[in-house]
């Protein structure tokens, strides 16, 4: 892992598709193990917010995006030290008949799902 020293920025992607289905990953690892969430992840040096999120997309779901804009940002302290920052984007698929392919290791399930479905759920954090 990458130092980051005490200010920490992410970026998420809000995939959505032709149907109103949001991507949602439940990942392997960390606060969000086992539950319903975005993509995320760090921003790298030499890209910027909204290019993380459209990798970060990639990377954990196969699923290949376009940047429709930003919708949120949010931000916080973690342990009285750190910074966490995270940017929020609204993506759409660059294709919709593209099949998910999820990266295993750090990735347990991607799909396609409801927000209604999503909003009622017990394994949900969005």
């Amino acid at each position: 892992m990458t130092a980051r020293g005490n200010v920490w920025l992410g970026a998420a992607g809000l995939v959505i598709n032709s149907n109103g289905e949001w991507l949602v990953v439940k990942k392997t690892y960390g606060g969000l193990k086992g539950f319903w969430s975005l993509p995320a992840g760090f921003v790298e040096g030499g890209e910027t917010a909204d290019q993380a999120a459209v990798r970060e997309v990639k990377e954990e779901t196969g699923i290949e995006t376009e940047l429709v804009g930003m919708i949120g940002f949010r931000t916080g302290v973690l342990n009285g030290a750190i910074s966490d920052n995270m940017g929020i984007f609204l993506l759409k698929p660059s294709n919709e008949g593209q099949m998910i392919q999820r990266d295993a290791k750090e990735i347990a399930a991607a799909a396609w799902q409801s927000p209604f479905e999503l909003k009622d759920g017990a394994d949900v954090s969005l």
